[in-house]
């Protein structure tokens, strides 16, 4: 079965040998806060029900971690579409990002955040406040866990 919003599960690795995974093996669930974003080796999304990696971003010193997970939800609240935005901010301030969608597992790349777009529109600031709030035609969401 295909929950769309639960296909997807991040796994983190860091320079000293830890991890942190989005819901450990105890069924703990963390959010984008407990990540170890100091010190980070790789970042990895897995198809979880498959037992399959989907998407490995690998770190150098001084690179940041581009994660949000974005949901697009119909009249009745359904989530109709849940998007992972992945990628990462070089030391330089260029950016590599990636849209993974849960629906049919199709990948897009873009260099750059959109402002105007429904799903790769930047992190914070006015813009992201905006976007969770409804809109005529779908109703995006952004969460960080």
């Amino acid at each position: 079965m295909n929950n769309i919003g639960d296909k997807f599960r991040w796994v983190v690795y860091t320079n000293e040998g830890g991890s942190v995974s989005q819901v450990s093996a105890t069924g703990q669930r963390n959010s984008y806060e407990d990540l170890p974003l100091a010190g980070l080796k790789s970042f990895e999304l897995w198809d979880w029900q498959a037992d399959q990696r989907v998407l490995l971003v690998n770190f150098q010193k001084g690179e940041r971690l581009v994660w949000r997970r974005r949901k697009e939800m119909s009249a009745g609240n359904d989530v109709t579409e849940t998007c992972h935005i992945v990628g990462k901010i070089g030391k330089d301030g260029q950016k590599g990002i990636l849209g993974i969608f849960e629906s049919d597992g199709h990948i897009e790349a873009i260099g750059e955040f959109l402002p105007n777009s429904n799903w790769f529109y930047p992190p914070s600031g006015e813009t992201e406040k905006q976007a969770v709030s409804p809109s005529p035609v779908s109703n995006h969401l952004t969460e960080r866990s």
